[in-house]
């Protein structure tokens, strides 16, 4: 089972911001400043007279100041605005809360009976863009000029702690704010990819064969932002570096709230036409929660309304545990497996917890855990015509993966690599592709570096390649 097989390194990436579903998009083509053939972005606010001109991409302003509508705000966008001219002032505005830049290069935050500045240290450049990107309550305001980065600031918003409701969001609109004499040449929102990502897992069949659709497969991958994350979905040409983001998934457990959720594993049940997909809930509770979806989730933003699993003391029960995570299933051809990334609280930590059924959500009976500790990120998946586990293991080891034939948890072996890299206790995503007259092998992980301030905000991308079958 894989014991004198040795992946090597295709490549390593990071993808910091720079994959995207967009959202929105002001666009400076048309007039739509005097244009009497509909109202692209109505005026929210004016104040003293203003001269505005459109055309040719550009958009200046010149004046007291205005706010337009822009789109209505989705709780984690982010926000693009791209300044050639900064005399005045030129921001985003969402509900009430305005953040913009002034020609000092301060960064400023004014809610009602409220203001807060930034000293961002940093010159005006002409192209260069204020990015920022929203939170449940907070937001994160970035500086991006000659393609460099800079994390400036981090705001807590007042009265924004109920944003991830759908019937909150939805009645929020964003809109460009701009004072004083101020040239735009661009305004987005999209939902990114974060600071980096995690949590890898293919879109699979129910048996765990890996989708295959023109050429590419789809990633269910944990979006990390500067703080907190959300569920991602990416396609991938298998073999290279092309990765995009097409999907993002949000999870309603019948309270309203599209609570970003993540690790989820989902497989197209074949025989109903149905996407399966079980998630850890870290927002209501830190237990596992499962959906049918009738639409795929491989594309656009998405929401699965979840049911919870009930809560049970013992660790051996098929019911929410505090602390479950990284949950996967898989048909064999007989019946469902499960497995379940649970704390032993006999060792201290947390190792695989094994269960099968005739359902994919009910019924399942304990089978077994297995024998490592320190394990997190398990795929199931069949390995040379067996039904295997994979997982992250220890805490201070690197790249160590066990490999368990769910039909012996009491030993395992390992993966081994050409370099030493994808992080401790990483995520074993093995997977076999159709590729030409061949299958060939890859391994997706990541590593556990911060990309932010925040403990969870890891990691880079790794690719492997095994010997081709």
């Amino acid at each position: 089972m894989m014991r004198n097989e040795q992946f090597r390194r295709l490549f390593s990436l990071n993808l910091y911001k720079n994959r995207c579903i967009p959202l929105g998009e002001m666009t400076f083509t048309s007039d739509f400043v005097n244009t009497q053939e509909g109202d692209l972005y109505p005026i929210l606010e004016q104040q003293g007279a203003v001269e505005e001109k459109t055309g040719n991409g550009v958009y200046h302003f010149c004046g007291g100041s205005m706010v337009r509508f822009f789109a209505c705000h989705f709780p984690y966008a982010t926000y693009t605005l791209t300044l050639e001219q900064l005399q005045g002032a030129a921001g985003v505005r969402v509900g009430d809360a305005t953040i913009y830049l002034d020609g000092n290069m301060q960064l400023h935050l004014q809610q009602p009976g409220r203001e807060e500045t930034v000293e961002t240290n940093l010159p005006f450049t002409p192209g260069m863009s204020l990015v920022l990107t929203f939170r449940t309550g907070e937001v994160d305001a970035y500086i991006k000029a000659k393609g460099r980065w800079q994390h400036v600031a981090e705001f807590a918003l007042a009265g924004f702690e109920k944003m991830d409701h759908h019937g909150v969001f939805t009645k929020t609109p964003a809109a460009l704010y701009v004072a004083g004499e101020v040239t735009v040449t661009g305004l987005t929102s999209c939902l990114d990819s974060g600071v980096c990502q995690a949590d890898i897992r293919p879109i699979c069949y129910e048996d765990g064969t890996v989708m295959v659709e023109s050429g590419k497969i789809y990633l269910s991958m944990t979006v990390r932002m500067h703080k907190y994350c959300y569920q991602g979905v990416f396609s991938w040409v298998p073999g290279t570096c092309l990765l995009d983001m097409t999907g993002a998934i949000f999870y309603d457990a019948g309270d309203g709230i599209w609570a970003n959720d993540v690790a989820a594993s989902i497989k197209y049940h074949r025989p109903t036409g149905k996407w399966l997909l079980w998630v850890c809930s870290f927002a209501r509770g830190h237990i596992l929660g499962h959906s049918v979806m009738l639409g795929d989730p491989r594309f656009g933003l998405n929401v699965a309304d979840i049911t919870l699993m009930e809560k049970a003391e013992d660790s051996s029960a098929f019911m929410g545990f505090f602390g479950d995570e990284d949950p996967d299933i898989i048909f064999d051809g007989e019946k469902w497996r499960m497995a379940i990334c649970r704390r032993d609280y006999k060792i201290g930590a947390y190792r695989y917890f094994i269960f099968e059924s005739d359902d994919p959500f009910t019924g399942y009976r304990y089978v077994g855990r297995t024998a490592g500790k320190e394990e997190t990120g398990g795929y199931l998946r069949f390995l040379d015509g067996k039904c295997c586990l994979i997982c992250g293991a220890e805490f201070n080891e690197t790249s160590q993966y066990h490999v368990y034939d769910l039909d012996d948890l009491s030993q395992f072996s390992l993966l081994r690599f050409d370099y030493p890299d994808g992080g401790f206790r990483g995520w074993g995503a093995v997977m076999d592709i159709p590729m030409g007259s061949r299958v060939r092998r890859f391994h997706l992980t990541f590593d556990r570096y911060r990309g932010g301030d925040y403990t969870w905000s890891y990691g880079n991308l790794y690719c492997f390649e095994g010997e081709a079958l």
